[in-house]
């Protein structure tokens, strides 16, 4: 099994690789990052490299905005609960456990988004991805033993960075966690779902 360590060290600290990390942040500030991310969740590398970006512009748009649905949806409705729960516990008076759904919130957008980016399948037909909630659900939940410590390690770097750093924490923790992912052999349980093919 690869350790956190070694896909730190391979992601981040190669050559040239803070220049994808700079713009892949940036993206993720506006909630464009999606695209890039799933080119990482869907590449053939069997070791951990941040990909190029594409140097064709129709290319590049069409990857960052056909994800964009798919990734904004399960990164903002966790999201949005939290902000719900942290409203209710204002109107009782227990503002001390406000942290306890946005940290939890935080955990669930990180590992859902990226067990979506991955196991949700090309479909031809359509230029947006679709959301297939509830085989990414099945799959969130089955992979928990995997994602669960890297997700919460995730969390923590969002929780030292803090709110006006979210692309970047976002963006690293997601690429820690999809080559995390992506690199235990345990994934193996998905269930493949080929693309929506005529």
């Amino acid at each position: 099994m690869v350790s956190l360590e070694s896909i730190i060290q391979e992601l981040f600290f190669r050559n040239k690789s803070w220049k994808r990390v700079i713009i892949g942040a940036l993206l993720c500030y506006i909630l464009l990052g999606f695209g890039y991310l799933r080119q990482l969740a869907k590449s053939a590398k069997d070791y951990a490299e941040l990909p190029t970006f594409p140097l064709n512009k129709k290319r590049f748009l069409r990857a960052t905005f056909s994800a964009l649905p798919l990734g904004a949806f399960y990164f903002l409705v966790p999201m949005m609960m939290a902000y719900g729960t942290d409203n209710l516990f204002r109107q009782i008076h227990l503002e001390l456990l406000s942290p306890i759904p946005w940290g939890l919130a935080w955990i669930a957008s990180l590992s859902l988004t990226a067990i979506a980016l991955m196991s949700v399948p090309d479909d031809p037909e359509r230029f947006f991805l679709g959301l297939e909630f509830e085989d990414v659900l099945v799959d969130w939940w089955k992979l928990k033993h995997i994602w669960a410590w890297p997700a919460i390690g995730c969390w923590g770097l969002v929780a030292v960075l803090g709110l006006p750093l979210y692309g970047l924490s976002f963006f690293v923790g997601s690429c820690i966690l999809i080559t995390t992912l992506k690199l235990d052999p345990r994934t193996s349980i998905l269930a493949p779902r080929p693309s929506k093919d005529l």
